[in-house]
């Protein structure tokens, strides 16, 4: 599993466990204060996971592309598929 995928998975489980809390609470079966400081630590959970997913996309190779029409390129082109030019590619 890649880390990408770690995370979208976290964030997925958190927004998860927001909504189930939500509801506790309005059964209720939470006080305000329990589900406020429930609702705050997984709100700061998901602001660190969110913080994360930034940081593995920064990592991510960027696209080629070419400058005259933005055509994204493979690394082995020599000229733009789309619009003819010679390729000076520069990342997106």
């Amino acid at each position: 599993m890649s880390p990408f995928q770690y995370l979208d998975e976290r964030k997925a489980a958190i927004h998860e466990n927001l909504r189930d809390l939500q509801f506790e609470y309005r059964a209720g079966k939470l006080s305000d204060r329990d589900y406020l400081q429930s609702k705050q630590n997984l709100q700061k959970s998901l602001a660190c996971l969110l913080e994360g997913v930034k940081a593995v996309k920064q990592k991510l190779p960027q696209p080629l592309v070419c400058l005259n029409c933005k055509e994204e390129l493979s690394v082995s082109q020599k000229f733009c598929g789309a619009c003819g030019k010679p390729v000076r590619a520069v990342h997106a």
